[in-house]
């Protein structure tokens, strides 16, 4: 059996063609997935935390009354105008890597997204690791859960 070693180029091209088979044509990110890119994506998911690089509302919450980590809504800006978790920024998803001058420019300072339920803020996780950060998780259930756990949320 060949070995294929890991590299993080590998988990990017993985990550790629499965964010292609979601936003493009099936058809298309089949004939990428070539042996080398099967490897990389089973490499990528046998080395994902058991927590898929979630953090619970509780933990989040501690964590951001701490200071440590940068929090990015990934919400569209309309959603975000009407309430947010506090010390939040806005960047929509589908402007992350359009607007990643905002991202911080230390890629292992801890990152906190989310979204409004956790979809576009797994995603948006995604995009984030693709872009080289290394301490990225989202928000398990996103503002959603926030207030479920009763955890504040501003409109301000």
């Amino acid at each position: 059996m060949t070995s294929i070693s890991y590299s993080p180029a590998s988990y990017t091209v993985a990550a790629c063609c499965m964010i292609l088979a979601l936003f493009s044509n099936v058809a298309a990110a089949s004939e990428i997935g070539t042996s080398s890119v099967r490897v990389a994506a089973e490499r990528m998911f046998a080395a994902m935390p058991k927590d898929y690089f979630t953090i619970k509302v509780v933990q989040a919450h501690k964590e951001i009354t701490s200071g440590s980590p940068a929090l990015f809504d990934v919400r569209e800006p309309n959603e975000f105008a009407e309430e947010r978790i506090s010390g939040a920024k806005n960047i929509p998803l589908g402007s992350l890597v359009k607007l990643s001058h905002l991202l911080p420019k230390n890629r292992s300072k801890p990152i906190l997204v989310y979204c409004k339920s956790g979809h576009r803020g797994a995603m948006g996780l995604t995009v984030l690791k693709m872009l080289g950060f290394n301490n990225v998780r989202s928000i398990y259930s996103g503002i959603a859960g926030w207030k479920t756990a009763g955890l504040p949320v501003t409109t301000k």
